[in-house]
């Protein structure tokens, strides 16, 4: 297929412009930036595959910021803007393409949807003319399309050179898999995230069936199902005694032994004895033993207390005669100041003072004897923490009842073990009973000692608090070590005859999973579906592998030739492809040593590179193109390189492979240096000369008509203009000739 003319119809800066003809052998377009070239080259791209690439990479960062970008903003409501070619195709028949937008009940473009016709007629594609072709046959080679192919991860990279090699369907599928895999595992369905939740609570209930084993693998989500079920079954059967053969039946036994299991629960927990018993036991037997020792020192100091109030006084009495003495005059020390007799002897005096001090006796007396009892209260204090923990539950009448429904054969043996705990119970209890009362008959002694006569009753009340401690202690300690054996020898008894909690558990979490088992299928089959997608992924990457190196046997060659035609540079070169799963290794040599293309290579280099590649795809036998438009091609090159694709590529493809080269460039020395090379050939040459509200001005070039025209407008100006008029016509007559002998 050659292209014979294009009309663009409010299609990107096009409005309705006359059609643009081409040239069937060679086309060159020129014009500054901002002229106008890409629309057209879009315009191109657009017709054969309803979008431009430069359009669908903008997408990805915001649809916003494109929409609406292909219609020409003056386009009227209501008009559909579309784009015309006429083509001729390889039969030698031509044809009239027309894509047209879509617009929607109001008249507005519908943007990226688009209609197709053929010579008038709707087309859904361009299969009914016998046109297959693939985004790899693209014939519009545009600049930032080489730009990307440079400047791009590897991953990009290597889905423009998968493109390129035709393989774009292939690796398009192995990203919708991929898309898949990520979208299953970050937003799964409301019934595959109840499913999990369910099955990990069927995780905790397997290991209570003794299931660890499954229980781990179903935590790592590795399933298999009907295997899983039957360990299940047979566990099943295991704990609940059964012979069935079938699940139902089997649940029903499950069922009858769980409520029979129910019925036996009974918690012997609250009757256990203190597993450190031996340990309390010392304990608190070396707090009886400082029991003495306390009472002792309590009963010194309540004599001493006692026998200093014998011999005390009141205390204003005492006070008076200490008021006494301070108040004799030393002068007459033997007047009294207060009868102001002469009655105070030397032995008065001495008296007094001997009574005095027995006050300051009975004071220091009382402090100690205080002193002594708070520390005789601390120390009964400090047997409360230790009974704690040798305290437990009595066996109540109606707990007895029931447990001889479960020990009818052993009644006398149980109600021996009933007698010992109730009796523990009580012993304990009557120890904390006892300290108790000690505590509070010390703490009252210290406010109701008031009287010196009634101290020796007082005392006497508390007198027997060691003994009794000492009574309840002894009971209680040989009570609880003989419940301890026989607790220990009753124990085995228990676990044999009664169930617990864990054992009602077990057959109630066989139930669940067997009623849930249904949700271990559901995880079972998605996670079968993500292995089959992650299998796909394997196949699909293998497959695009073999398809990369059988498509590299003969591209890479042409590649290579291509890049050889651009950069005859033999010293540094691009060197080959190495296909990979997920990224080209792009080869390169230099002064024989081999490194990556992307990291060595120059940018002109590069920009050789993107061109060899994509030149192959569109003039590959499979293509229905027989024409290659070309945007801005060598913006990127250097001189050497410029020239080598003016002076090698384009004659190769016109001549050689019989291509029609369509070439835009914003460089007037590129558009004039192709029409020099060509100028005995058959071409045109267009200029954008402005564009406008209307669209670009497009006109066809003519050199010489050009210099005559600046010529006219010099020669209309001052003396330097004229001047420069006079140049401009040596020039042109320069031109005049070489023309001639290009012509010749």
């Amino acid at each position: 297929m050659k292209l014979l003319q294009i009309k663009p119809f409010y299609f990107r800066a096009f409005c309705d412009s006359a059609p643009v003809v081409f040239n069937d052998n060679l086309t060159i377009f020129y014009g500054g930036n901002g002229a106008g070239k890409s629309s057209l080259s879009e315009a191109v791209e657009w017709l054969f595959y309803g979008y431009t690439k430069r359009r669908r990479k903008g997408d990805e960062y915001s649809k916003n910021e494109y929409k609406g970008s292909y219609v020409h903003s003056a386009c009227p409501t209501g008009t559909a803007s579309y784009v015309e070619a006429e083509v001729r195709l390889a039969d030698g028949s031509t044809h009239l393409m027309r894509r047209t937008i879509k617009l929607n009940r109001d008249g507005l473009p519908l943007d990226q949807e688009s209609t197709l016709s053929i010579d008038g007629n709707p087309l859904a594609d361009f299969t009914l003319l016998n046109l297959s072709f693939t985004e790899a046959h693209c014939p519009v080679i545009v600049q930032h399309g080489i730009q990307d192919f440079i400047h791009t991860r590897p991953i990009d990279r290597y889905r423009v050179i998968s493109e390129a090699l035709g393989l774009s369907e292939l690796v398009e599928f192995k990203d919708v898999l991929e898309r898949a895999k990520i979208q299953r595992r970050n937003n799964p369905t409301s019934e595959v995230a109840q499913a999990k939740a369910i099955t990990g609570q069927l995780i905790t209930k397997l290991r209570l069936v003794d299931l660890a084993t499954l229980a781990a693998r179903w935590q790592s989500e590795s399933y298999s199902i009907d295997a899983d079920y039957s360990l299940i079954f047979d566990k099943a059967r295991e704990l609940s005694g059964s012979q069935a053969v079938t699940v139902e039946s089997v649940l029903s036994d499950v069922r009858t032994r769980q409520s029979e299991e129910i019925n036996k629960v009974f918690d012997i927990a609250p009757f256990r004895p203190n597993p450190n018993l031996v340990t309390t036991l010392q304990q608190i037997q070396a707090l009886v033993a400082q029991t003495g020792d306390a009472d002792s020192k309590f009963k010194l100091a309540a004599a001493t207390y006692a026998g200093a109030t014998a011999s005390s006084y009141q205390a204003a009495q005492l006070e008076f005669w200490r008021q006494g003495l301070n108040l004799v005059d030393k002068a007459n020390p033997e007047q009294c100041p207060f009868c102001e007799e002469r009655t105070i002897t030397p032995d008065g005096i001495q008296g007094l003072k001997t009574r005095l001090e027995a006050d300051q006796n009975l004071s220091m007396s009382r402090t100690s004897f205080m002193r002594e009892t708070d520390q005789y209260v601390a120390l009964l204090s400090q047997f409360e923490p230790k009974l704690s923990p040798l305290e437990f539950n009595s066996i109540s009448n109606e707990a007895e009842s029931a447990l001889e429904k479960l020990f009818e054969s052993d009644k006398a043996r149980l109600r021996a073990f009933a007698i010992e705990n109730r009796q523990s119970v009580q012993l304990v209890f009557s120890l904390r009973e006892t300290i108790t009362q000690a505590k509070s008959s010390l703490s009252n002694l210290k406010t109701s000692i008031t009287q010196p006569d009634k101290i020796a009753k007082a005392v006497a009340t508390v007198a027997e608090i060691p003994t009794r401690i000492e009574k309840a202690w002894m009971e209680a300690a040989a009570s609880l070590k003989q419940y301890n054996e026989t607790y220990s020898a009753f124990r085995p008894i228990f676990e044999r005859e009664l169930s617990d909690e864990a054992t009602v558990k077990k057959f109630s979490s066989l139930i669940e999973i067997f009623s849930d088992y249904a949700s271990v299928r559901l995880i079972a089959e998605a996670k079968a579906f993500d292995n089959e997608i992650l299998e796909a992924q394997r196949l699909v990457e293998e497959h695009i592998l073999t398809q990369q190196k059988v498509a590299l046997t003969g591209r890479e060659t042409e590649i290579l030739n291509w890049y050889s035609l651009l950069s005859p540079n033999t010293d540094v070169k691009f060197s080959g492809l190495e296909p990979g799963r997920n990224e080209f290794n792009l080869k390169a040599e230099a002064f024989g040593r081999t490194m990556s293309a992307a990291a060595s290579l120059s940018q002109s280099q590069l920009n050789c590179l993107g061109l060899s590649i994509y030149i192959p795809s569109v003039s590959a036998p499979d293509s229905p193109f027989k024409f290659i438009l070309f945007d801005d091609p060598v913006q990127a090159m250097d001189d050497d390189h410029h020239e080598s694709f003016l002076v090698n590529v384009v004659p190769e493809l016109k001549i050689k492979h019989s291509f029609q080269v369509i070439v835009l460039t914003h460089l007037k020395d590129t558009a004039d240096r192709l029409r020099d090379r060509n100028f005995t050939g058959n071409f045109m040459y267009y200029r954008f000369d402005k564009l406008q509200a209307t669209g670009p001005i497009i006109v066809e070039h003519l050199v010489l008509g050009d210099d005559m025209k600046k010529i006219r407008n010099f020669a209309q100006g001052n003396d330097d203009n004229r001047e420069m008029a006079v140049d401009r016509i040596r020039v042109l007559c320069e031109n005049i000739m070489r023309e001639y002998l290009l012509n010749k």
